[in-house]
């Protein structure tokens, strides 16, 4: 396996073998990251293969057009800035999708740079957004109320306790 300094995927050769089906086919990679699974996907393709990468988080971008951009390249590979629910106004796809692979979460780097604001380890601005436009968790949490909290802690995190981890916020 290649080394992955940005982000080591998890279950690589599993998801990847049972993904791509069709060594011609069109795929998305809904989170491209460090690129790990987007270029083990790339490997499996033969002449006509495509895969469209999809990364909200502009740094995650930056490294991937140089990391992979052999596959770029070759045609094997675009990659998009922009959320995977995007892939549906995208006209070539429709009906054409061979397999989609979602790898959701936060990536390793995301949690031991403190610039993104994700991780608790560092003392950084909480910002916890992928890329830099939108409200940033700070912000979110100097103007919401106490039911606002609740619920999005309820909702996004799951937590069975939001309602006292809301009160202790406010």
């Amino acid at each position: 396996m290649a080394s992955y300094v940005y982000h080591l995927p998890v279950l690589l050769q599993e998801s990847i073998g049972l993904l791509v089906t069709d060594t011609r086919g069109l795929y998305i990679d809904g989170t491209l990251g460090g690129g790990g699974h987007t270029r083990e996907i790339c490997r499996k393709f033969v002449s006509g293969g495509k895969l469209l990468s999809f990364d909200k988080d502009p740094v995650a971008v930056d490294y991937c057009m140089q990391f992979l951009k052999e596959e770029i390249a070759e045609e094997k590979l675009e990659i998009i800035n922009d959320s995977y629910e995007k892939a549906c106004c995208i006209e070539e796809i429709r009906g054409n999708v061979k397999g989609i692979l979602l790898d959701l979460g936060v990536s390793s780097r995301q949690l031991d740079d403190g610039s993104a604001g994700f991780s608790y380890r560092i003392d950084a601005p909480l910002d916890m957004r992928f890329g830099h436009s939108g409200e940033t968790a700070a912000d979110f949490l100097l103007r919401a109320t106490e039911e606002e909290i609740k619920s999005t802690l309820r909702r996004y995190g799951e937590e069975p306790k939001a309602g006292i981890l809301a009160r202790r916020i406010i």
